[in-house]
């Protein structure tokens, strides 16, 4: 029962526009292989190898850290353009690179003032040539519902690819007023432009219960890969579509080390999981519980004691 297929789970107590945003979430076939981009840890996220013609990656909610960045100027010769009110230049982990880098200290959001700006200034700032495709990579704890709400469909447009983590969504699809006061406009913008080609997600805050007892759980915390829907279309007529990987031997397997490993069960897929997929999970899974779970059972003063002793 935990594979079962989308098109096998009852939604019929599922409101309609929730159910069509859970469908745009589930991954579909693409004809990339991935890549993955910011390391080994909590802020890793993989990305299509088509990367090819992108002038530029927009990266709101920095927090000091740009290693996706980094990689994307030193391996792939793509600027970056990253933003921030709560980071300072002096404490990011490596300096700007010069003419490849620059930073902004601003929050984003919907209107703009003294500590803050729009999608649409800020590309306006940074990369105003319309003809010029652009990724986004977004983490900024939440505020990312408004902003999807109120930018134009046209800016939105500019992004080739979107990388984004959203943020209490277990909360979101468990219920239908805060669904569509919060979500509805954002998914409708996201479905009319965009396929999400990977899912990954975040083991920091757990999932959702049954969503409308169609067996399908959400996690609360969700990393997304999307690819502008006319740039895959084009794409699948000249390569061979593979299915989602789910989890992707590229994806980190848990966010957070010492809490339990998350893993899109019924409803994610539209076939059942391939072998080497079902393998993964049960690895992550043993992991988990051999390395993580007993030192939960130590006293936290006998942990540290011996702790030196196993490093030795």
């Amino acid at each position: 029962m935990f594979f079962r297929t989308f098109d096998s789970l009852e939604f019929a107590s599922c409101p309609r526009d929730i159910r069509d945003a859970l469908e745009f979430l589930r991954p579909k076939p693409s004809p990339w292989n991935f890549i993955r981009l910011g390391g080994n840890q909590d802020g890793a996220y993989l990305v299509p190898n088509a990367l090819d013609g992108i002038a530029a990656c927009l990266s709101p909610g920095v927090r000091n850290s740009k290693t996706f960045e980094d990689e994307l100027a030193h391996q792939h010769r793509i600027r970056s353009h990253l933003l921030d009110f709560s980071s300072d230049l002096e404490k990011f982990s490596t300096p700007l690179i010069k003419g490849m880098q620059t930073f902004t200290k601003k929050w984003l959001g919907v209107a703009s003032d003294e500590t803050t700006v729009t999608l649409a200034e800020w590309i306006a700032a940074t990369e105003p040539d319309a003809s010029k495709d652009l990724m986004l990579q977004i983490d900024i704890e939440g505020a990312e519902w408004p902003i999807l709400t109120d930018v134009d469909f046209e800016v939105l447009r500019r992004f080739r690819i979107i990388v984004i983590e959203l943020h209490k969504l277990d909360d979101i699809f468990s219920n239908p007023a805060l669904f569509e006061e919060k979500a509805a406009n954002a998914f409708k913008k996201l479905r009319g432009a965009f396929t999400v080609i990977h899912a990954h997600p975040n083991n920091c805050c757990g999932s959702s219960p049954k969503l409308f007892g169609s067996g399908m759980r959400i996690p609360r915390t969700f990393e997304l890969t999307m690819v502008r829907t006319d740039f895959l279309e084009t794409a699948l007529k000249a390569g061979r579509p593979h299915r989602p990987e789910l989890p992707h031997p590229l994806d980190i397997g848990r966010n957070v080390p010492g809490t339990p490993p998350i893993f899109l069960g019924s409803g994610w897929r539209s076939e059942s999981p391939s072998w080497a997929s079902v393998t993964r999970i049960v690895l992550q899974s043993l992991a988990y519980e051999i390395l993580w779970r007993w030192k939960k059972l130590i006293p936290a003063k006998l942990y540290r004691a011996i702790k030196p002793s196993r490093a030795a």
